[in-house]
């Protein structure tokens, strides 16, 4: 028997085995023009490096063109979708609590039904505490048109009753100094208020950067490729909130509502619930992804500086276009 130099015996004559290979490790290839990088975002897709600031800027600017731009919806004189004015209607000022009812009576109905309902319960019953007080047939009466009277009634009165055993009164405006996750917990801790209800409230009672996802934001982000095909919707609504710029979000979240309602190509079943203002102008981001969404939103923030003048959530200059270059970096 002989030793080799490891001092492993061998059976004279025979050859030695060759040295084993070293397994190879899968490393990621490089990407090129058509894939998509590894992100650096946490969330529940970190590895889905989309939308990119310009494909989200290329957005807003392909729907104002057809829809106009919601941030300068109020102004009589811009020439902005009516569906718009329906859509973003709680921009107005208003408390938190309001804003709050308000969405909860939008769960599972239309926009006119959930309007009518909140403005015939603000004339019917003055203050929030007479709400409370009401007997809740009474309540479920005045807003039957919102749909699940019982329902949304009862989380109602639970909210304004734990409100007044909590502070003396019905207000939620002591959030107003609190941070975007303290406002979280402290509203979805009411049953019945989700992430998107609480999102909602954040941008349009509060002013905050955030992106809410209703099922038309949620289905034509599928459809951009924006987040994963088996994305769901609470995965969407976190993915997208930390992916879309914040000076972005209110305009990109009002016209993919509006959008969502008016094309037959991104509505759901292709069934739009009002008539199409024509072609969808996002076919041309859905044909060529990110690589083709930065010359497509250079080639129209020109066209569109007319339009949208000196809006206030949105701005129609370089410095936009220095924000995405240097967030996609």
């Amino acid at each position: 028997m002989d030793r080799d130099t490891k001092g492993t015996r061998r059976r004279a004559g025979t050859a030695q085995a060759p040295p084993r290979k070293p397994k190879r490790v899968k490393t990621e290839s490089a990407p090129t023009a058509h894939a998509a990088v590894v992100s650096e975002v946490a969330g529940p897709h970190p590895r889905h490096a989309r939308p990119t600031a310009s494909e989200c800027t290329a957005a807003v600017l392909h729907l104002a063109e057809m829809h106009g731009l919601p941030s300068v919806s109020r102004d009589p004189s811009s020439k902005v979708d009516p569906t718009i004015s329906g859509d973003c209607a709680q921009e107005e000022d208003s408390s938190i609590l309001d804003a709050l009812v308000q969405t909860i009576l939008s769960q599972n109905t239309t926009d006119v039904q959930s309007h009518k309902g909140f403005a015939d319960l603000q004339a019917a019953y003055p203050t929030w505490d007479a709400v409370r007080k009401a007997p809740p047939a009474k309540i479920e009466a005045v807003v039957k048109s919102c749909g699940l009277a019982e329902i949304k009634v009862a989380r109602i009165q639970a909210i304004l009753n734990t409100l007044h055993t909590e502070h003396g009164e019905c207000t939620l405006e002591h959030l107003r100094r609190e941070s975007e996750s303290v406002v979280k917990e402290q509203l979805t801790r009411f049953k019945g208020v989700g992430p998107k209800t609480a999102a909602c409230v954040l941008m349009f009672a509060m002013k905050r950067p955030e992106f809410p996802v209703d099922t038309h934001v949620w289905r034509i982000s599928k459809q951009l490729g924006w987040v994963p095909a088996k994305a769901t919707r609470e995965s969407t609504y976190e993915h997208m909130n930390l992916r879309v710029p914040d000076a972005l979000k209110f305009d990109l979240h009002c016209l993919l509502v509006t959008h969502g309602k008016r094309c037959s190509t991104c509505a759901a079943n292709g069934r739009p619930r009002f008539e199409p203002l024509g072609p969808c102008p996002l076919a041309t981001l859905k044909r060529t992804g990110p690589e083709g969404a930065r010359e497509e939103m250079l080639k129209r923030l020109q066209a569109l500086r007319s339009q949208i003048g000196d809006a206030p959530r949105f701005e129609p200059d370089t410095s936009l276009e220095k924000k995405a270059i240097k967030s996609e970096r």
